[in-house]
């Protein structure tokens, strides 16, 4: 690991920085909300969705989104630098701003600059900053402020604007800035602007396509501490497009008198272009944590900001981020952010949010036991994946979202084995209520369609499924260079960007994969019968297998194409076998070595799909003396027995299936004479979990002890909760 001793520093008054981790929320629920706690609570594997979209959905619903469509004045421009000094009034809850914004044109001949601010907002002066100050004519226009320049400019041109503001900001979109008193008492001042609310707080060109490098100053009442972006400064930085002149005094600039005692001031830079939701603040009277670790670029800072009565809880659950920031650098490259910081600010969100350098981190989650961990590691690996390489639009946000959410279970297979990140995958694959494609639609004002459960789920499942199809070494080149490819670097991608990123660095055809797993709406289902024969000289497993699923809008009765992995259990061992699928109909002749047994669909956990049907039809050499009885009760609820009878001594075994083929349960018996038997299934699964309501199938397999040939009959058992 490339982690050094820990030191802590705190209660210092002096300027730090802080890292904020990406979107993820845990929180004590109301009523409503209870049975969703109880299952993550229960399954022991907190859901960075679940979390996080409880509050997104709670905020949308308190706040009516305000998606726009970007004007041609807009993209007429590209911002290359914003400086933003703001004064932060506690106690009056209003901000008293102003905004530099460099840009140059990117079309001939742009006579106006249009700046996304909303109207409750105010507006103080607006002009030109090029060794003077030119004042210059504006308007608002709804929730737009457009500004006249005193001469069109063009392309090779670069122009400074400054714009002063104040107002008391309103909850917006998911969060916006807020203004709020913490748990235990005292002040919290903070900014999520996820997805489009940066508007809502200050004057900017309001779209992840457009990044830019920024400096934030922010003046608080003495003694708080004010957290953004970057790196800290001991003082404002000369202005880099003004040729070096120091910015530190613009006109209605809210800095305060160096002699002032009742303010402070806090600076940041950030080096490397970011998205206007990706700016944050955070004000409060934090306690610092600082960490050095050491890094593929050198040594980085890893602070916290937290309250001051959650010190010792956040000591032991950030204890073990300096081995998840080596595990995402050797998976992904060097962190994006050198040289900068990297940790958390606590803020009064049901949430995270993964804020360049400094996350915004829910204070719930906070509890000294390491129960979030991976909600940390999620907000950590959006620093690549999001922030370094942003979706250009909010259709693409599964490239941050699915991506961040694999990455926690990659994490759990770090850590814990296969099996870890195969449980972590299963508990993301319920698509009951996917009716939509991975690709988002375009002008959507409602916030929470583009944070939807599908989004992290099923963008997970996307890579999980790619990883099986590559292979895991090509997969994890793909991915790093993906992050590495120099035309991604703090850059803005679409899905199509990170496809041909995969082709080019595999070097092979992908179109197939991605588009049955981003643009249809259904899943393959599956039902697979099976026929173990002897026949002269070998022995044949005959396989029948169909996809069920309802023709797709898109595509209609199209197949999904996909690699299928069986486990064939027979008495020399099991034997896993991968068949290739690319018909809805299909039939397969395998040769196998002994008498097959059972048939387990997708044993690790590969493919996103439901089994309606795995039916075992016998082997031709079967003793005829196994009877099946119905299940008593059926449904049951707690203990539900299942009853057969045999003709002969017998060792028999019981396999619990699901509707997708997985086995979850199975024990086997002792050898007993002929005659009647039953055995218990309590409804839980091979590792002591309680299994969901629902259908299942019990198989049982019944050998014979003269060694005649193993019978086997299947019923179906609803278990109730």
């Amino acid at each position: 690991m490339h982690t050094s001793p820990k030191t802590y520093t705190g209660l210092i008054a002096t300027l730090l920085c802080v890292a904020l981790l990406s979107p993820v929320a845990g929180f004590a629920a109301p009523a409503a909300e209870k049975a969703l706690d109880d299952h993550i609570l229960t399954d022991q594997s907190p859901d960075s969705w679940a979390y996080e979209g409880k509050a997104r959905a709670l905020a949308a619903a308190a706040a009516a989104g305000r998606m726009t469509e970007m004007t041609p004045e807009q993209a007429a421009i590209d911002v290359l630098h914003y400086v933003l000094y703001l004064g932060v009034d506690i106690a009056q809850e209003t901000l008293n701003g102003a905004c530099l914004i460099t840009f140059t044109p990117v079309e001939p001949g742009v006579g106006e600059l249009v700046l996304d601010y909303v109207a409750g907002m105010g507006v103080g002066t607006v002009g030109a900053i090029d060794g003077t100050f030119t004042p210059l004519a504006w308007e608002r226009d709804g929730d737009l402020l457009r500004t006249q320049l005193a001469t069109p400019v063009s392309p090779g041109d670069t122009l400074t604007v400054l714009v002063t503001f104040d107002g008391a900001p309103q909850p917006d979109g998911l969060f916006g800035f807020q203004f709020k008193t913490r748990p235990g008492g005292g002040p919290i001042a903070a900014s999520l602007s996820e997805p489009w609310s940066a508007r809502s707080w200050w004057p900017c060109k309001d779209y992840p396509l457009d990044k830019a490098t920024c400096d934030i100053m922010l003046t608080v009442p003495a003694g708080l501490i004010g957290v953004s972006n970057g790196a800290p400064l001991a003082e404002p930085p000369p202005h880099p497009y003004l040729n070096g002149a120091a910015a530190a005094s613009p006109p209605g600039s809210p800095l305060p008198d160096r002699n002032d005692a009742t303010t402070d001031l806090f600076c940041w830079r950030e080096a490397q272009p970011i998205s206007t939701y990706h700016l944050s603040v955070a004000v409060s009277d934090y306690v610092v944590l600082q960490e050095t670790y050491r890094g593929l670029d050198g040594n980085l800072q890893l602070t916290h900001f937290v309250y001051p009565d959650l010190v010792e809880e956040a000591l032991v659950d950030f204890d073990n981020l300096g081995d998840m920031m080596a595990f995402c650098e050797e998976k992904f490259g060097a962190y994006p952010y050198p040289h900068e910081k990297y940790g958390m600010a606590l803020f009064e969100w049901q949430g995270a949010m993964e804020h360049p350098t400094a996350t915004s981190y829910g204070s719930h989650f906070v509890r000294g036991d390491h129960f979030f961990d991976t909600i940390v590691m999620h907000e950590l690996s959006h620093q690549w994946f999001g922030n370094k390489v942003t979706c250009a639009d909010w259709t693409h946000i599964w490239l941050n979202e699915g991506f961040a959410t694999y990455v926690e279970g990659l994490w759990r297979e770090h850590n814990s084995g296969p099996n870890a990140l195969k449980w972590f995958m299963k508990a993301r694959s319920i698509f009951t209520w996917w009716d939509t494609p991975l690709l988002r639609e375009a002008g959507v004002a409602d916030p929470w369609y583009y944070f939807d459960n599908l989004v992290y789920h099923k963008g997970a499942w996307v890579l999980h499924m790619l990883r099986r199809v590559l292979g895991d070494q090509m997969f994890f080149d793909c991915l790093r260079d993906y992050i590495t490819n120099r035309d991604h670097t703090h850059t803005t991608v679409s899905t199509a960007d990170f496809v041909s990123s995969c082709e080019r660095t595999s070097r092979r055809q992908l179109d197939w994969f991605f588009d049955q797993w981003l643009l249809r709406t259904t899943h393959p289902e599956l039902s697979l019968s099976w026929l173990y024969e002897t026949e002269p000289g070998h022995n044949v497993l005959h396989i029948d297998l169909h996809q069920t699923q309802p023709p797709d809008p898109l595509t209609g009765d199209a197949p999904f194409i996909f690699p299928l992995d069986l486990t064939l259990a027979t008495a020399a061992g099991d034997t896993l076998v991968t068949l290739w699928v690319d018909r809805r109909v299909m039939d397969f002749r395998l040769p196998v070595s002994a008498a097959v047994t059972a048939v387990t669909v997708d044993p690790n956990g590969w493919l996103l799909h439901s089994a309606d049907v795995i039916v075992a039809v016998g082997d031709s050499g079967a003793s005829p003396g196994l009877t099946l009885q119905p299940p008593l009760p059926n449904p049951f609820h707690g203990r539900g027995v299942l009853r057969w009878r045999t003709a002969t001594e017998s060792s028999d075994r019981l396999e619990i299936h699901d509707l997708r083929g997985r086995l979850v349960h199975e024990h086997s018996l002792p050898p007993a004479p002929a005659g009647e038997r039953s055995a218990i299934w309590d409804g839980h699964d091979r590792d002591g979990r309680a299994c969901p309501a629902g259908v299942y199938f019990a198989t049982l397999v019944s050998s014979p002890r003269d060694g005649t040939g193993a019978d086997r009959r299947t019923v179906k058992i609803t278990l109730a909760r």
